[in-house]
């Protein structure tokens, strides 16, 4: 099976209205693009995104790489491995990934005062998943950040990079 052939996004405002468990694969490749086998698999369900208003968070200058083009959002989500053995949030770092409907793609993003050390990152959740481990099997509850560009009316999607993302 060749990599063009996989279904890497998936609507977040689908997810969300549908309240669906979402199946994620993480492939390894050959030389020639050929899925030779998986990395790791997941189920995530996706409760809510939202915005964050700088307003509400604690120092914001402390926040690195801020700027006024952009805003940070999180996706509220449950997380079960489905590997054998658990995984740590450096994994979803890299394979769970944010698009819009122009492609562009967009990591997690990892500031310690915004998603660990300030108030805010405790108060609204966003310390459950900095630096989580993912034991098998067992569902955790975590907020993911992202930063977005302002940018109205965007459809954003959850992206799987390398791999592949189902309805259960």
């Amino acid at each position: 099976m060749s990599s063009e052939n996989l279904i890497q996004k998936y609507s977040i405002t689908k997810a969300i209205q549908e309240s669906t468990w979402l199946n994620c694969k993480v492939f390894d490749f050959d030389y020639y693009g050929e899925i030779i086998g998986v990395n790791s698999q997941f189920r995530i369900r996706i409760h809510r995104f939202w915005k964050v208003n700088l307003n509400d968070v604690d120092e914001p200058n402390e926040i690195e790489n801020i700027n006024d083009e952009g805003d940070y959002w999180v996706v509220d989500v449950d997380i079960i491995n489905l590997n054998k053995e658990e995984f740590r949030y450096t994994h979803l770092e890299e394979c769970l990934l944010l698009s819009d409907q122009d492609e562009c793609i967009f990591k997690m993003e990892k500031d310690s005062h915004m998603c660990c050390h300030s108030d805010y990152a405790k108060t609204s959740g966003l310390d459950t998943g900095y630096a989580a481990h993912y034991r098998p099997k067992i569902k955790k509850s975590v907020k993911l950040p992202y930063f977005l560009p302002k940018l109205d009316d965007q459809e954003y999607y959850i992206h799987i990079k390398n791999g592949e993302i189902k309805e259960v």
